[in-house]
């Protein structure tokens, strides 16, 4: 009895270190794997929850659990530790998770070379009609029709809601239109974002010289996203009165002449001074600095261009109409601009 034990574990050892037994796949093959989920069928949105236990296995071990739609694209895989008890659960949200489509998804459960698969049912409801909100632009603009160089304009911007609440953080243009007299002088346009307060604009500067320059018609557009709809302001003409400009009002040019130029509409606003509705004492800080520092930012930029783009006159060979052929403050060249004789020596007209 004794020689026919040793006998046993003698020929045990020789099979197993050839390699004629797996010890691991015996093992494997005796793991079975129960899986499964908390209910049959989910909407979209819904937790679902895939709980289980393996017999025959270790405690602590991992395992391997993947989700796939209907198409066989992994939505969810990862690896997941038993407990002390061999069991494990897991959670998957459906909002956060790549279920983009409807109908049966597959949950597989790997442990060495056990597999267990079971499916569910995925629901997602017909796509719902979005309601956007309308949106619309309070601008104030001080003073309102004319500004003299060297005094001090403000413009205040704001995008509100239809139920006042301001609308940030969204992008903005700012586009405006400079005329000499009815002569185009130039246009700009450039983006801005809304702070928390709504503003698209809310500053105040000191209007600068520029001789090219004594009309600017100011606008700002909301192109809309996903939640409000575009709207677009009116646009605002604004009078510099430089020193030789005549102090009566010059007409919009022709180009936007079909527009009129409003006053902006008073809004009765909640005075509430959370983030979320438009503070009311803003408003009534806008009758007195309402900003727009578009106009000082572009001239300084254009003034430069606008005096390196005209050259002074080198000679000339017949008269004009003003019979100015030097300046006779300086004594240099002048030359014929919008019907005027001009000294770019002095920077005025004479």
């Amino acid at each position: 009895m004794k020689t026919s034990t040793v006998s046993v574990f003698a020929i045990l050892f020789i099979v197993s270190s050839f390699g004629i037994i797996n010890f691991d796949s015996v093992f494997a093959s005796s793991v079975y794997i129960d899986v499964k989920t908390d209910k049959g069928t989910y909407h979209e949105g819904e937790i679902i929850k895939i709980y289980g236990n393996i017999n025959n296995s270790q405690p602590f071990e991992s395992i391997l659990i993947t989700v796939n739609d209907p198409f066989g694209k992994i939505v969810d895989k990862r690896q997941v530790s038993l407990n002390d008890k061999n069991k494990f659960v897991i959670n998957i949200d459906t909002s956060k998770q790549l279920m983009s489509v409807g109908g049966s998804y597959s949950i597989t459960v790997h442990h060495y070379d056990a597999i267990e698969k079971i499916y569910f049912s995925y629901y997602i409801p017909a796509m719902k009609k979005i309601i956007k909100i309308p949106t619309e632009f309070i601008v104030i603009i001080k003073p309102s029709q004319q500004i003299k160089v060297g005094e001090e304009y403000c413009i205040i911007a704001v995008l509100l809601d239809s139920t006042t609440k301001v609308v940030y953080p969204v992008s903005v243009s700012v586009s405006f239109e400079a005329y000499q007299d009815d002569v185009f002088y130039m246009e700009d346009k450039f983006s801005v974002v809304t702070d928390h307060s709504g503003f698209a604009m809310n500053t105040c500067k000191t209007m600068p010289y520029d001789p090219f320059l004594n009309n600017v018609n100011i606008q700002f557009e909301f192109m809309g996203d996903e939640k409000y709809l575009p709207t677009k302001s009116n646009i605002y003409n604004v009078r510099v009165l430089n020193s030789q400009t005549q102090t009566t009002p010059t007409p919009i040019p022709t180009q936007t002449q079909t527009t009129p130029t409003h006053t902006p509409t008073q809004k009765s606003l909640s005075s509430n001074t959370s983030n979320e509705n438009f503070p009311i004492e803003y408003v009534i800080a806008g009758t007195v600095i309402a900003p727009v520092a578009v106009i000082g930012i572009v001239l300084s930029k254009r003034k430069k261009t606008a005096v390196i783009a005209v050259q002074p006159a080198k000679a000339q060979t017949k008269s004009d109409e003003t019979q100015f052929w030097v300046c006779p403050h300086c004594g240099r060249d002048t030359q014929m601009k919008y019907g005027k004789q001009f000294c770019n020596s002095c920077n005025m007209y004479l």
